[in-house]
Formats: C-alpha cells, structure tokens, sequence
C-alpha cells in the first residue's frame, strides 16, 4: 500500500522523498522515467483548448418537442410501388429523414397521398398476397387478396400497409395520424399549401408491374 501511495505522489508531484526506506525508493532510472511521462501528459492535456484546439468539438443536441416544426407533403402514388411507396412515406411519418430525428419524440411531416387507387404491385403480388381481417368474433376472420382490395377500397389498402411499416407503440399511433390517404387526384388540405414530394425510388421499373 505505501509503495503504490509513493509511486501515486511521484506522478502527481514529480518529486520523490528522502525519507522514504530503501526498497521503496524508486530506482534513478524508473523515476527519470516517470517525470517524463508526467511531464508528456501535462503538456499534452494542456494543449488542449477547445477555443484554440483545430480539432472540432461537438455535442449533442435534445430536441424538445416544442422546437418541432411540421410541413406538409402531398404525393401522387400514380405509377409507384405499393411496398416502396409505403417504406418511404413511414419514414417521412416518423421523420427519420430529418437531422433532428429523436427515437422516443414524434418529429415527423404530415403526408397526403392522392391517387392511392393507380399504385401497383409487381411479381404478381396482386393476386398472391392476401389481406386478413377480423371481426374480433370466433369464426370472425376474413381474407381478400390485394387486388380485390385495392379495386373495393384503395385508400385503406395503401394507409394498412403503411401503418404496418409504423412502430405499434403510443408514439407510432400518433405518427399515423399524420397520414391522409385518397383515392382520387383531389384532397381537402389546400389550406395547409402541401410541397409536391416525388419518391423517384418508388417509381415502377417496368410498365408491366400489375395493378
């Protein structure tokens, strides 16, 4: 214990101490040793300005939810990928397209997509994926494949795959909210004046992709 207290008072000090017994001196060689150590670490540390360092120091920003500023985007899903479509616009929802993108905070856009009715599903999905449902009652489930679907009601066909893509958690429920899916060109949120977004990634790559 007093050799590792003397050798912890060489560092700190650089010094060492005369009355110390023999075998707890520190050879001439080793304390030499020491004090350069001792005298490299504090040049080094003191070096250190982050006024005058070249070396950028950065820290992490917490986003506060009233420093959250939404816009709107309207989307034209003519022509895209029903799948595509959905991963792009869930990101959006959650705004992990964003620099200040918060896991536990809701810092995404609002979405509106028009013409939900021409999206398209490709390598036949249309007639091999299939749509549950349920009543909540025994016997209560239901299932239609996605063609069927999308010709009986488009809009809820493109908000299920979406919401699916959408965390299950209180959050992700607020998130949804955010979504307005419609079935023709025309929707009711002129006033909001929504930016025309093109997800050039969701775009059909053959012009044979099955509706």
């Amino acid at each position: 214990m007093r050799l590792a207290q003397h050798r912890a008072t060489v560092w700190f000090s650089g010094t060492q101490s005369t009355n110390l017994p023999q075998d707890l001196k520190i050879p001439e060689i080793n304390f030499k040793i020491i004090c350069l150590l001792r005298l490299g670490t504090l040049a080094f540390y003191s070096s250190i300005n982050p006024s005058e360092s070249s070396v950028p120091f950065t820290s992490t920003t917490a986003i506060k939810a009233s420093e959250i500023s939404r816009d709107w985007h309207v989307v034209d899903a003519s022509g895209l990928v029903l799948g595509r479509l959905a991963s792009e616009v869930a990101n959006i929802l959650r705004g992990k397209h964003k620099a200040i993108y918060t896991p536990h905070l809701d810092t995404g856009d609002h979405v509106i997509i028009v013409n939900a009715s021409k999206v398209v599903l490709t390598s036949g999905k249309a007639d091999k994926k299939i749509a549950y449902r349920h009543s909540g009652y025994p016997g209560g489930i239901k299932s239609e494949t996605y063609r069927n679907k999308l010709r009986r009601k488009p809009e809820q066909a493109v908000h299920d795959t979406i919401a699916g893509m959408i965390p299950k958690t209180r959050l992700g429920r607020t998130q949804i909210k955010k979504l307005k899916v419609y079935a023709g060109p025309t929707h009711p949120h002129q006033a909001q004046q929504p930016k025309p977004l093109k997800l050039s990634k969701a775009v059909a790559r053959t012009p044979s992709a099955t509706k």
